[in-house]
């Protein structure tokens, strides 16, 4: 109070209302709002399809994948969007192969919005009722496709509607589907052929000496090494793995203590 009577009344307002201002700014440099958040939902595989933003929670709509193109012709132009593989390709436009959404306009002007390539996938973790956003850049003249996708209840595959283009060459769309709903994703990587292979080898190879040894003791009372089911040739094997390397390395030639050319005769 004594601040405000000596420098009056109107200049202690002010100061007031930006002593109050900065106040705010800093509650919001440090609290950042929490009306909404959202999270990375990073691909799986690169596959643009599916994402999984931790603890095995994600988005999967490789359901759509068979699904005939999504159509939105709702406005003076069409869109098509093909969620998990690309769109039909339109020789001669700029709706080329790789495209993941395409723009028509009349009979001949067809324009990639987004490449499949370029998808990204954002959760709301704050929304009510599960929602998520995809993206899509790389279309013809830096044209981009935005999709709010809700998840619901409703018949499969959902409606997928345009909303508006906001800004230039941003165009915005709303998808509700079943197929956008949170699910449970496997969060770690899928195991290859070649793993496979060498389990399956692994396993059989523990089958056959475990089973051989016991064949060997109980039928024909083998002792010692003889045990061993074809023990002959795994005693030989590495001898043989030698002699197969030294014949590679140095065949004919008469290096590495191998036979020599005059051991040979000459054939006429």
């Amino acid at each position: 109070m004594m601040l405000c009577v000596t420098i009056g009344t109107h200049s202690c307002m002010k100061l007031m209302t930006a002593s109050l201002a900065a106040l705010l700014c800093l509650l919001l440099i440090v609290c950042p709002g929490t009306h909404s958040q959202s999270v990375a939902c990073e691909l799986r595989d690169h596959n643009p399809c599916q994402c999984d933003y931790g603890d095995g929670k994600g988005i999967d709509l490789t359901k759509l994948k068979n699904v005939p193109e999504f159509l939105d012709n709702t406005t003076t132009r069409k869109y098509i969007w093909s969620p998990c593989g690309e769109v039909i390709d339109f020789p001669g436009t700029e709706c080329t192969k790789g495209a993941a959404a395409c723009q028509i306009e009349g009979s001949t002007d067809k324009y990639s919005i987004g490449t499949l390539g370029s998808a990204s996938f954002l959760v709301d973790t704050t929304a009510t009722i599960f929602t998520a956003y995809l993206n899509y850049t790389g279309g013809a003249g830096e044209r981009r496709m935005h999709i709010t996708m809700v998840c619901s209840s409703g018949q499969f595959p959902g409606s997928l509607s345009f909303e508006k283009e906001d800004p230039t060459l941003t165009y915005n769309f709303l998808l509700t589907s079943p197929e956008v709903c949170e699910v449970n994703v496997t969060s770690g990587a899928s195991v290859s052929v070649g793993s496979i292979l060498l389990i399956i080898a692994v396993v059989g190879l523990f089958l056959y000496f475990s089973i051989g040894v016991i064949f060997m003791h109980a039928a024909k009372d083998a002792k010692g090494i003889e045990k061993l089911p074809n023990s002959s040739f795994w005693c030989g094997l590495p001898g043989l793995i030698k002699d197969g390397a030294m014949c590679l390395v140095s065949p004919c030639c008469g290096a590495g203590g191998g036979p020599s050319q005059k051991d040979y005769d000459t054939i006429p």
